[in-house]
């Protein structure tokens, strides 16, 4: 009876022992917090969050290189870990540093991007992009939370913070004029293209008066204020659009708005301390690829081969000056 008993004990640990072993590698955590936890555990010197901006590959590229591998063409003494995904948000990076801070990683910088049409409540507020569920995890995790992660279910516990009522009714503004709901814009004939529907989707992604006190800036001087507790340089800077195409359809005033949401977001920074580098208008419609991609009707900042290597090479100055900068404090100290 006693060696059935030990059997039982040491079948049963044994069993235990598997399990533990296959949910470190395979746990039932959000697909995009396994792959940004992932990235964070690689140690690398960089890390690259952000959006498909980052990473979209255009079918006709023929090698297939984000941004953050022709970066590290030009800077191989360094390693990158890409940390970007589909529709990234500012609040999940947040969470994400956290994580990564808790979790004692310490990168010689953080990249991230900021995309000026991300601030438009056609993705702000869209349902797929308010991960909920990463949010949480990463405030949460630990291997015991990946153990349970799935036998508790956690998943179906956590309410979404909005509907896709909430999203379809949220308004969208030019400057100070209300121009209709999300749900004018992503539904009915506005889903099939033509010249005014592109003109009216400019106008509901960029045209917008961003506000001093978007949750989005209150995100990105959080960022600020805990990298700079953990010592850990940030390099911000605005991504690159399709300035040529939006000055074709809305003429000097896509510019001017442009330019002033730039100016607050670089204001809201600067009253961190913190420099935003600008590149909106550094690239040419030509290296943008929405116009060839069938998957695609709209304006967007997906990046050619050409665009990529484009972007890379103008973060190399600001990299390698944010990275001396941050030996030259250290020498004080």
């Amino acid at each position: 009876m006693k060696k059935l008993v030990l059997k039982l004990a040491i079948f049963s640990l044994l069993i235990s022992l598997c399990q533990f072993l296959i949910v470190l590698k395979y746990p039932g955590i959000p697909d995009k917090a396994f792959r940004i936890r992932n990235r964070l555990q690689k140690n690398a010197d960089f890390i690259y969050f952000g959006s498909s901006a980052v990473y979209w590959t255009y079918p006709k590229d023929k090698n297939g290189k984000t941004i953050g591998d022709y970066l590290h063409d030009l800077l191989p003494e360094y390693t990158i870990a890409d940390a970007s995904m589909n529709s990234g948000k500012m609040d999940l990076y947040l969470a994400a540093i956290q994580y990564m801070i808790r979790t004692a990683h310490h990168p010689k910088l953080v990249i991230i991007p900021i995309e000026l049409r991300s601030f438009s409540p056609l993705w702000d507020r869209h349902t797929d992009y308010q991960y909920d569920r990463e949010k949480f995890y990463f405030k949460h995790g630990s291997i015991v939370l990946d153990m349970l992660y799935r036998p508790l279910a956690i998943d179906r516990r956590i309410k979404p913070s909005l509907t896709s009522t909430d999203y379809r009714r949220s308004k969208l503004y030019n400057g100070d004029e209300y121009i209709g709901d999300v749900e004018d814009f992503v539904s009915g004939p506005f889903l099939t293209y033509s010249e005014e529907h592109l003109k009216k989707a400019i106008e509901a992604r960029y045209m917008l008066k961003i506000p001093e006190d978007h949750h989005i800036i209150k995100d990105m001087a959080a960022i600020v204020r805990l990298l700079r507790d953990a010592d850990i340089p940030v390099l911000f800077y605005i991504t690159p659009i399709d300035h040529q195409t939006g000055e074709q359809y809305w003429e000097d005033l896509f510019d001017e708005r442009i330019q002033k949401n730039i100016h607050t977001i670089q204001a809201a920074l600067a009253k961190e301390g913190e420099q935003l580098f600008n590149i909106a208008f550094s690239l040419d419609q030509t290296e943008f690829t929405w116009r060839q991609d069938p998957d695609f009707n709209y304006m967007n900042e997906h990046l050619s081969e050409p665009g990529k290597r484009h972007v890379a090479r103008l973060l190399v100055k600001p990299i390698e000056e944010k990275l001396a900068a941050e030996t030259d404090r250290k020498k004080l100290f």
